[in-house]
């Protein structure tokens, strides 16, 4: 429908105005993405975990053209133990989670999964 599709940009306008606030705050970068099979995945995995009051440990922002060159989402995280749990809680209940990966300099987000 329209008002999904609405949603649905709208909702990549707020990830890239994230990842570009956070570009100049480089402490505060994630050094570690979860990335997803899909957009409506990581959009319900994230209603998840906002209804289990575990939403504060990430941020969500767009898919690094280098991880895939198509849209998408991941969830950032500042520490790798962080990410793991979400990670793991996210497949044990049954969530489309791809890989966790480490956000380098060179850009080659290598995997950890």
């Amino acid at each position: 429908s329209l008002l999904d599709k609405v949603k649905f940009i709208s909702l990549g306008v707020k990830l890239h105005f994230i990842k570009h606030f956070l570009d100049l705050l480089p402490n505060k970068k994630p050094k570690y993405l979860i990335t997803f099979v899909s957009v409506a995945e990581g959009i319900r995995a994230n209603k998840f975990l906002e209804e289990k009051g575990m939403s504060n440990s990430y941020v969500m922002l767009p898919v690094p053209k280098e991880i895939y060159p198509h849209c998408g989402l991941v969830f950032g995280f500042r520490k790798e133990e962080e990410a793991k749990k979400i990670y793991e809680y996210l497949k044990e209940n049954k969530y489309a989670v791809e890989d966790i990966h480490k956000v380098d300099k060179e850009k080659r987000y290598p995997k950890l999964t």
